[in-house]
């Protein structure tokens, strides 16, 4: 149970953080390749998990990260693609005239 927590706690907060900020960068803000970086975060949502094992494998054996628990944490702390889609579907829905509002009273994104 303490190894489950130390993994999951940690993944588990700082991915719904990181996941939220970019969610919303992609749904309410204006850059140039928004689009082409959607498009690129639901190509990698396309492409099973298991074909990318072995190539992770391989990373993480040359980086010295087998036999830790650095494989299992890091790739999680910032976000997944479909929790950062799921959240761009629910903040797009939100309407602009809430920022609006927040803008005149003072607060920024």
């Amino acid at each position: 149970m303490k190894n489950t927590l130390i993994i999951v706690v940690p993944i588990m907060f700082s991915g719904v953080l990181f996941s939220a900020l970019s969610a919303f960068a992609f749904a309410k803000l204006r850059f140039k390749i928004k689009k082409i970086m959607f498009a690129i975060l639901l190509g990698s949502m396309m492409l099973p998990g298991i074909i990318t094992m072995t190539p992770a494998y391989v990373i993480y054996d040359y980086i010295g990260w087998t036999d830790s628990w650095a494989p299992l944490m890091v790739p999680g702390l910032f976000g997944t693609a479909s929790c950062i889609f799921f959240m761009r579907q629910f903040i797009s829905k939100i309407p602009d005239e809430v920022i609006e509002s927040a803008k005149v009273d003072g607060l920024g994104h």
